[in-house]
């Protein structure tokens, strides 16, 4: 039986699986109509694993990634097409609507029209506030400034500081939703960033994919049996 540094003591048997046997966790935004938690949990971070939910979350970012992802309105239980690379669609992809994302036409703004298939930034992370849990967060649509934001801390201080994610209540008039919203944390001491840089080097073959889950099902939703409050928005179509 093995003991980490932080205390932790690992089940035996641990030592039998590998990655294909785990679900890598991922953060989602819990909107006033998502189906995952209750009401009250509006505007927190879910994390799909442990299913539990956090107001605010101390990360360290380890990797980023650009994707793309388009629905098709009819069927929102898959994604009519994606990409991890935002340069070709995945492996997964039945019928992609080309092989090149850069020049297909559902990549592109028309006019002051935002494209169908929408930008997705993809972060892998190490939860400080959840015992730096390995989780991934997928930014998009409405989110997508905030996320330029925490690309531009990513490029000025690299793996040397801490990142406080957070969300905003918005509205508009496409209804009510929630934004993720970043803001620089404390700086890394040299045994923290020797710490996180290792993690990620042991993490480099993990896959980090675009969220291919969609936030909202319309025709799961009753308008009349809302939140108080809320107002549907459709966060999967384009903005």
């Amino acid at each position: 039986m093995a003991t980490l540094s932080s205390g932790r003591v690992e089940v035996y048997g641990v030592d039998e699986l590998d990655r294909s046997d785990m679900i890598l966790p991922r953060l989602r935004v819990r909107q006033q109509t998502s189906q995952f938690g209750a009401p009250s949990d509006a505007g927190a971070l879910y994390n799909n694993i442990t299913e539990g939910f956090q107001g605010e979350v101390e990360a360290v970012i380890l990797r980023v990634s650009k994707g793309r992802v388009m629905w098709d309105a009819d069927d929102m239980d898959t994604p009519k097409c994606a990409s991890n690379n935002n340069k070709t669609p995945r492996d997964d992809i039945a019928d992609p609507v080309t092989d090149n994302c850069a020049t297909c036409p559902m990549a592109i703004w028309g006019d002051d029209m935002p494209p169908e298939c929408s930008l997705v930034y993809t972060y892998l992370i190490a939860n400080i506030s959840d015992d730096n849990m390995p989780m991934l967060l997928s930014a998009m649509r409405t989110s997508i400034k905030a996320a330029k934001k925490l690309n531009s801390l990513i490029m000025a201080y690299g793996l040397s500081r801490k990142v406080i994610i957070t969300t905003e209540f918005c509205s508009g008039d496409k209804g009510q939703w929630y934004e993720l919203r970043f803001r620089a944390g404390d700086k890394l001491i040299a045994d923290e960033v020797d710490f996180y840089s290792g993690l990620a080097t042991n993490m480099a073959a993990i896959d980090v994919t675009v969220d291919t889950e969609p936030e909202l099902d319309a025709d799961d939703l009753d308008p009349d049996n809302l939140p108080d409050g809320a107002e549907i928005v459709d966060l999967n179509a384009p903005f």
